[in-house]
């Protein structure tokens, strides 16, 4: 038997909203339910959640992307792997906010990050306007063959 002293009594509120979350579980056959933060909130605060209307958004299309250059020392270390960088594609077309997430030594971090910087594209788009969006781009760093040293 569970022991709720430590816990303290249920709410009417608490109870009301485990009973319909149950509910809501067996009418969708059992399968998760996920509701937006806001519609939670607003339910427990008692208020009315407000319906919205769907948006029309777009993700940035990349229409130009740089590959990233191999620096020599890299080259002679046989330095190979990803950097994968963080980074906001604004409304006005430009790159910034850049941040590594994971990175390479020997300069291949810094030459990931001047390619991004060369990147093209057409912003987000958020209901007929250009948005800055955060994002992620990767730089795959792979020697060939005739690179490799061994």
């Amino acid at each position: 038997m569970l022991d709720r002293s430590n816990f303290g009594p249920i709410s009417k509120k608490e109870r009301m909203l485990a009973i319909v979350t149950f509910l809501m579980l067996i009418v969708v056959g059992g399968g998760m339910v996920l509701l937006p933060l806001d519609s939670v909130r607003a339910q427990s605060r008692g208020r009315k959640q407000t319906e919205s209307k769907p948006q029309d958004r777009r993700p940035p299309k990349i229409l130009y992307r740089e590959k990233a250059e191999y620096t020599q020392k890299a080259r002679d270390r046989g330095i190979e792997g990803k950097v994968i960088l963080d980074v906001v594609f604004q409304a006005d077309g430009k790159i910034t906010g850049i941040k590594v997430i994971q990175g390479l030594p020997d300069g291949l971090t810094e030459k990931a990050i001047e390619a991004a910087q060369k990147t093209r594209f057409e912003p987000a788009m958020k209901d007929g306007v250009p948005v800055n969006v955060r994002g992620k781009l990767d730089y795959h760093f792979s020697l060939g063959k005739k690179d490799r040293r061994g």
